[in-house]
């Protein structure tokens, strides 16, 4: 049986926040949850363990969560997004809004593709066409820069959902 929430740090079942994303990267995974909260397990998910709410950014609602090579980027509500360079030890606010043209985008989604240090990372927000931003990080997560606006479609979507494999990234929306 795993922990409620998984350790991250609310212990009322009925107060449970919901898991929103989570992504592992060997044998570590992190959870990420509503109003901050997220946990780690280092044993490939066998014990869990809170990890310090907001991760870096205190007001974070937690959307979702990618991983490459001990790197980890959260993403989530109004344009906060957290990044880690040793497997989620440490946390570091990132540029609100990763530079996209809005600095209070809800992020939906991010994912990761490549490794090391050209390591491409792209993020997605979409709660509605004129809230649809992407930005992409071409540098394992140090610097982000806006994609354009609907990722080259005629009009901006509703970005739900990025993934990413070799060196393509697939976006889904509405």
């Amino acid at each position: 049986d795993l922990p409620i929430a998984l350790n991250c740090g609310v212990f009322d079942p009925y107060t449970e926040p919901p898991c929103l994303g989570i992504a592992h990267d060997g044998d570590t995974w992190i959870a990420v949850f509503v109003n901050g909260y997220a946990s780690r397990s280092l044993d490939n998910g066998v014990t869990w363990t809170a990890l310090p709410r907001g991760l870096g950014n205190y007001n974070a609602l937690w959307n979702s969560v990618a991983a490459k090579d001990g790197t980890w980027v959260v993403v989530g509500s109004a344009g906060y997004a957290s990044g880690s360079t040793d497997n989620g030890d440490t946390w570091t606010a990132l540029t609100k809004g990763l530079n996209c043209g809005s600095a209070t985008t809800p992020f939906s989604s991010v994912a990761v593709s490549g490794s090391g240090p050209g390591a491409v990372w792209v993020a997605v927000s979409g709660s509605s066409p004129s809230a649809a931003y992407a930005a992409m990080s071409p540098n394992n997560g140090a610097d982000w820069t806006a994609l354009p606006r609907g990722l080259g479609g005629t009009i901006p979507m509703y970005w739900r959902d990025v993934a990413a494999h070799s060196s393509t990234f697939i976006v889904c929306g509405e």
